[in-house]
């Protein structure tokens, strides 16, 4: 190579020249491109080879990983196994006996709805019966009343006896009697009253705001006087003087409508 090189300076123009004259044209060039293809096989191939070795060791040791995790596992997975088969057989037992308890308990359901209206029946029938019984026995009362009165009015006729809370009437119709009039006599009062205060309440009204002005105007003078202001509204004497004529009697004399507090 190196003396063609010293002979031929221009080799990859000779190499050319060679090739177009055996009708090879490129020849060199595709065998550089093989070459280097072949490199680059060589090269992945030993990558590939070195990448299934590293995934066969990955797995090799998962696998050893797996291996104790079942071998650690297997007692468990045994007591499972057999804890398995003992809840089939409880679920079995659990499941016969929950048919039979929902079967009595249907029966049993059926059986208290009867007696359930049965007792409300008999309750109803009960109550009516105290309701009766309290009827008749304030019904007992009332005519062992009616002839205890009775019976007191009888004597009253017969032997002159009084009746009443005090003894005071001859017979119960007259103390009847003497209430309602009683009564009556009550009620007319009652009425007057409320016809006096109608026909008095607006002139009482009026009388008591004057009233109620003048012991204002009075207590205010009371108070300038104690205080050495009241010389501007005159002797304190003859104010009070005034004051006790306010009001007069029905016999003609003088009396006092209010008392000031000293």
């Amino acid at each position: 190579m190196a003396i063609l090189e010293s002979r031929c300076h221009d080799i990859d123009g000779f190499v050319a020249e060679q090739e177009r004259k055996a009708g090879v044209d490129g020849a060199s060039k595709n065998l550089e491109a093989l070459e280097d293809v072949a490199a680059k096989k060589s090269e992945y191939d030993r990558r590939k080879g070195m990448t299934l070795q590293e995934h066969s060791e990955e797995v090799d040791k998962i696998r050893r990983v797996i291996k104790e995790k079942k071998q650690k596992l297997a007692p468990m997975i045994k007591e499972l196994r057999t804890a398995r088969g003992e809840f089939q057989q409880l679920d079995a037992t659990y499941q016969e006996k929950k048919g039979m308890y929902d079967q009595f308990k249907l029966k049993y359901d059926c059986e208290f709805e009867e007696l359930e209206t049965d007792s409300a029946a008999y309750r109803e029938e009960i109550e009516k019966a105290e309701s009766q019984l309290h009827y008749r026995n304030c019904q007992k009362q009332i005519s062992a009343a009616a002839v205890s009165r009775a019976e007191e009015e009888v004597r009253a006729k017969t032997t002159g006896e009084k009746v009443g809370p005090n003894q005071e009437y001859n017979s119960y119709r007259d103390m009847y009697e003497d209430r309602i009039r009683m009564t009556q006599e009550s009620i007319k009062e009652l009425r007057d009253q409320k016809q006096y205060a109608e026909e008095n309440y607006e002139p009482n009204l009026v009388q008591m705001k004057m009233f109620s002005g003048l012991q204002n105007l009075l207590h205010v003078k009371l108070q300038l006087i104690q205080s050495g202001q009241g010389n501007m509204f005159g002797d304190s004497n003859d104010m009070s003087g005034g004051v006790n004529q306010v009001a007069m009697t029905d016999q003609g004399g003088a009396a006092n409508v209010f008392t000031l507090d000293s």
